[in-house]
């Protein structure tokens, strides 16, 4: 099912944004003024469409041979959705022009609109449904091994690391399902993709700052794959995630503080979770 959503959205997209240039071009781009640090605030809503290369590290334990197949993965999937994103990206100002997109809260439509009237518009509403649609399936799927996991390793609930009939942790499932419905019910739900991005990111800047501290600890540990150009790779990432998240905390301090608040509450979760199992 990922398979056929993920190709199907792609394609959709190259359609859309071929289409875009098949047309006529608007007036040259319009500068429009950023406050300081707005770049790097601007891109933790884009980020969201990357998310996909951290995903897929969340279920190395059901690869074939990940210490191969995962760097391939990050590195060609990561490549592809640039490639895909810059394109889109360049057909909207072409068909659009930059003036039109800074005013429109609604771009797709806008560009459905221009390229054929209502009908553009409904093709671009399904286009966002199946990316949707698309988007909940990698949550379900990878989302649920992360709530298994924590399960399996006592830092959560044991009975989460159950594997159902059908060798899926249904009961992380259902906890991923229920975590996802609480957050539609937000009044945060249009901004979704923001709020994730400020709540996982200090995460992923944990992971990088652990190889170093890895490689320190257990020097001798075989390493399938390592980190080309370290350790200044993982530096640049931690710097750079460190100025993102301060320049949107800048930016949207309500935002940041109610994303951050979420996860502060899995501390008291987390302890009353290892005092009763132990």
């Amino acid at each position: 099912m990922q398979s056929v959503t993920a190709a199907a959205r792609a394609a959709g997209l190259c359609v859309a944004a071929l289409a875009a240039f098949g047309g006529a071009a608007q007036a040259q781009p319009t500068v429009i003024a950023a406050a300081p640090g707005g770049l790097l605030a601007a891109v933790v809503p884009v980020l969201w469409a990357y998310d996909g290369w951290i995903d897929v590290t969340s279920i190395a334990g059901e690869v074939r041979d990940p210490g191969r197949t995962l760097p391939r993965a990050l590195v060609v999937g990561t490549a592809g959705v640039a490639a895909l994103y810059l394109l889109v990206v360049a057909g909207y100002h072409r068909a659009l022009g930059t003036a039109a997109l800074a005013a429109s809260t609604a771009p797709g439509n806008a560009l459905g609109a221009h390229l054929a009237g209502t009908a553009g518009m409904r093709a671009m509403a399904a286009l966002v449904t199946l990316s949707a649609f698309g988007g909940c399936v990698i949550g379900m799927l990878t989302g649920a091994r992360v709530i298994a996991a924590m399960g399996a390793d006592g830092a959560f609930a044991p009975s989460l690391a159950r594997v159902g009939p059908a060798g899926t942790p249904d009961r992380a499932i259902a906890v991923t399902a229920a975590l996802a419905l609480a957050y539609a019910l937000s009044p945060h739900v249009g901004r979704l993709a923001e709020v994730f991005v400020v709540g996982a990111w200090p995460f992923y800047a944990l992971g990088a700052l652990a190889t170093i501290v890895l490689r320190v600890r257990e020097p001798a540990l075989p390493r399938p794959y390592r980190v080309p150009g370290y350790p200044w790779t993982v530096l640049g990432f931690l710097a750079a995630t460190l100025l993102m998240l301060a320049s949107f905390a800048r930016s949207d301090p309500g935002l940041v503080a109610a994303s951050l608040g979420v996860v502060a509450l899995g501390a008291p979760v987390y302890a009353i979770a290892r005092r009763r199992a132990r």
